[in-house]
């Protein structure tokens, strides 16, 4: 597999994600604002920004950090108040950031653009939202179309808002990680997909061939006969790149099937993709970028988004704020794991059922440390018809903390 560089910027504006990354970030139990001003900042334009703090401070309080002697010059509107407490080295700051709802950024705040891009995108890449006011031309440059686009729309009362403050900060932390952070190039991704439906293989592979993550393969793994004599060349004319076949006895358990990819693969993160769940375009970018924050050797998303279909016809979201921690339950459709680790704890547990939980287990009896991101861009499709893992919808529902009617893409971050 050829690890070309994808078609975008490498490095950006060198976010370090020792210092900014978003560990043990915080979707609920936060509040206020923060908004921080830089030493080098001129007081008569700090100033000139207190109407646009005053208008945030409608939705919830905005503290000012800024030097002493720059606050004592301020005269401060209802709703913000001045803050000369707050430790600006990491990772006290990314912690005291992690519990306010964003913050809150101005021109005015900084000395230069410069300054201010490398500001907004550190803060992104931690997971922190943040609500730009008259971004520049500049500034837009720096940041690049997608989180400058972000930024500059965030509203601070969109920040006040809980749910899109998780979906905001979700996409914030994808495009400053994804763009601003310094690596040689991403590290290839093996897709090693085992099915034994041929009526989901279509639906699967489109989900595969809409990631965005470049260089990736697919291993495609035919568990089974009960395949049509073309389904080879439906295949690759299904997902464009680099494309292995592989066929596994029936007899064999899931497990034995997912090593045969494995054993096929190349990539150095080996990833699971199940055929029949829905995915986001950034689905494996996601993955790959929470392997290099977090240093876990397996990293994976929660199902916490689930399509639960035929009469039921309702999506819904459970084990909400359990995303960026150690936490061990992770969805075997939204798995991946460096390749060493991954075959050193003898690959996926030969089992038919429960494989995903096993396999943590096993990393974790190993002391090969497991990491779970946030669950956007990813939904268990439960349509009730042939699942390995067969049980009662009330098991889900009876999980539910957000309920829609229909399959709500949308509200799990995927697009259509």
């Amino acid at each position: 597999m050829e690890a070309s560089a994808p078609a975008r910027r490498q490095g950006g504006l060198g976010v370090d994600t020792v210092a900014f990354n978003p560990l043990e970030w915080r979707p609920r139990g936060v509040a206020g604002f923060w908004a921080i001003v830089d030493h080098g900042a001129d007081a008569g334009a700090v100033a000139a920004a207190m109407p646009m703090l005053a208008r945030a401070g409608i939705h919830d309080p905005v503290a000012l950090h800024a030097p002493r002697v720059l606050l004592g010059s301020l005269d401060f509107p209802d709703g913000v108040s001045p803050d000369a407490s707050l430790d600006t080295s990491p990772p006290a700051l990314v912690g005291a950031l992690h519990g306010r709802l964003g913050v809150i950024d101005h021109p005015a705040f900084h000395a230069s653009e410069r300054e201010r891009a490398r500001w907004v995108a550190s803060l992104c890449a931690a997971g922190v939202p943040v609500s730009c006011a008259e971004p520049s031309a500049e500034l837009r440059e720096l940041l690049g179309p997608e989180l400058a686009g972000l930024v500059g729309s965030a509203r601070p009362r969109d920040l006040a808002d809980l749910d899109a403050r998780e979906r905001l900060s979700v996409a914030m932390r994808r495009a400053a990680l994804r763009d601003h952070v310094e690596r040689a190039a991403p590290p290839p991704v093996s897709v090693v997909f085992a099915t034994r439906r041929e009526e989901w293989l279509e639906h699967g592979l489109a989900q595969v061939e809409r990631q965005s993550y470049e260089p990736r393969e697919l291993v495609c793994c035919l568990h089974g006969p009960e395949f049509s004599a073309d389904v080879e060349s439906r295949i690759r004319a299904a997902v464009s790149g680099e494309v292995k076949v592989v066929r596994v006895d029936g007899e064999l358990t899931l497990g034995d099937a997912l090593n045969a990819g494995v054993a096929a693969s190349e990539g150095e993160l080996v990833t699971k993709m199940d055929d029949d769940d829905y995915y986001n375009v950034d689905h494996l970018w996601d993955l790959a970028l929470a392997c290099e924050y977090s240093g876990a050797d397996l990293v994976g998303k929660g199902a916490e988004f689930v399509y639960l279909g035929g009469s039921v016809d309702l999506t819904i979201r459970r084990f909400m704020g359990d995303g960026e921690s150690d936490h061990p339950r992770l969805a075997g459709g939204a798995l991946i794991a460096r390749r060493g680790p991954l075959e050193a704890v003898g690959g996926w547990p030969i089992r038919n059922r429960g494989e995903d939980t096993w396999i943590v287990k096993n990393f974790q009896s190993a002391g090969s440390p497991t990491y779970r991101c946030h669950g956007f861009g990813y939904i268990l499709n439960r349509h009730f018809r042939g699942h390995t893992w067969n049980t009662f919808v009330d098991y889900f529902l009876v999980q539910s903390q957000r309920e829609w009617r229909g399959l709500r893409l949308d509200e799990a971050g995927i697009e259509p």
